[in-house]
């Protein structure tokens, strides 16, 4: 016999790495993109990778606005990995994250 299962929603609540849908399937993910509201800037919710590890973390992504990127990057659970400082070491070392996909866009 071969059962089928459905999938459990709340199997997705930490783990963004493993969701189709991380920006509506994870709460931590979610509670990112609900953070961000009335942006001037458009300012995204980004999925990257930072020295072989899947990371999630916040950016200005507008062409046309000045700012000093310094993120915080989140592990697949919602843990921190790292907080960037806007200092000479951080901003060197912020050349090893890359950037995957783009999960959520606010530019309103």
């Amino acid at each position: 016999f071969l059962f089928w299962g459905c999938q459990n929603d709340a199997e997705f609540e930490g783990d963004a790495c493993t969701s189709i849908d991380p920006i509506e399937e994870v709460e931590w993910v979610r509670e990112l993109k609900d953070s961000l509201t009335n942006c001037g800037c458009e300012t995204s919710v980004i999925q990257g990778q930072y020295l072989g590890q899947t990371v999630f973390y916040v950016s200005i992504t507008d062409p046309a606005c000045s700012y000093v990127f310094a993120p915080t990057l989140y592990d697949c659970s919602g843990a921190i990995v790292r907080k960037f400082e806007m200092n000479g070491r951080d901003q060197d070392e912020l050349s090893k994250l890359k950037v995957e996909e783009v999960l959520y866009r606010c530019n309103d």
